[in-house]
């Protein structure tokens, strides 16, 4: 009894954390969820914003998405030619560093790097849908 007891309290106790740390559209909307520790990655993390910004002046479909990979880990799949079928996305994390290709000519796949499909959120696309 005194070991459901116990496992009953860590599970309550992990089930609250997760609640509080989760980030839902409510939180998005009101500005006080973060992602790799900013509010805003597009415009908050330099790297990041040069990428778009060289997307924005560029007439080939590029896409960034944020994503969780390896366990959880936060980072963006950036792709700066969606309708290359050989073109492949780019992985990286927080910091800028490109972890791996995925797809693509040589790249892997979403498996090899653990990246969570349900994830992935586009935040910046220079083109139209339908385009």
């Amino acid at each position: 009894m005194k070991k459901f007891r116990t496992l009953s309290i860590l599970l309550i106790a992990l089930f609250t954390g997760t609640i509080f740390l989760s980030c839902n559209d409510d939180n998005e909307e009101k500005g006080t969820c973060t992602f790799c520790g900013v509010e805003n990655p597009l415009e908050d993390l330099v790297w990041l914003k040069q990428i778009k910004e060289e997307m924005a002046n560029d007439i080939a479909p590029a896409k960034i998405s944020s994503c969780l990979y390896q366990n959880d880990k936060e980072g963006f799949l950036i792709n700066n030619c969606v309708t290359c079928p050989d073109y492949g996305e780019n992985l990286y994390d927080c910091q800028g560093n490109c972890i791996g290709v995925i797809f693509g000519y040589g790249g892997r796949t979403y498996e090899s790097y653990a990246i969570d499909r349900y994830s992935i959120k586009i935040i910046y696309q220079n083109f139209e849908e339908g385009e």
